[in-house]
């Protein structure tokens, strides 16, 4: 590769480059940045190595939570919150305190 330098009449001449002694140095830590790079984002859009976690027969066979019939509505709340029996006093909790700062009734 040639570079354009002012020669002594002060006129654009080509000269050969010369290699600096670290040229060799800097090229192989350009390759190796461009090959970290590229395996982070090649690793970055792959999937797991491990295959997903089957369910068990106990979880698949759970049964459905028992209702009877359509779930009603209050009609003096002004916010609702639908949760299964499990999780319904947990969210109570929150929504209490929720209703409390925004001066609604909130139902779970």
């Amino acid at each position: 590769m040639k570079l354009l330098s002012f020669g002594p009449l002060g006129l654009l001449q080509s000269s050969p480059r010369v290699p600096k002694e670290n040229d060799h140095a800097q090229r192989a830590m350009g390759a190796v940045a461009v090959t970290g790079i590229a395996a982070l984002i090649t690793s970055a859009c792959g999937g797991s190595l491990t295959p997903a976690a089957k369910p068990s027969a106990r979880s698949a066979a759970a049964p459905a939570p028992a209702t009877s019939g359509a779930p009603v509505r209050d009609a003096g709340a002004d916010l609702v919150i639908w949760a299964d029996n499990d999780r319904a006093p947990v969210i109570q909790k929150y929504a209490d305190a929720f209703g409390k700062e925004h001066g609604i009734k909130v139902v779970v």
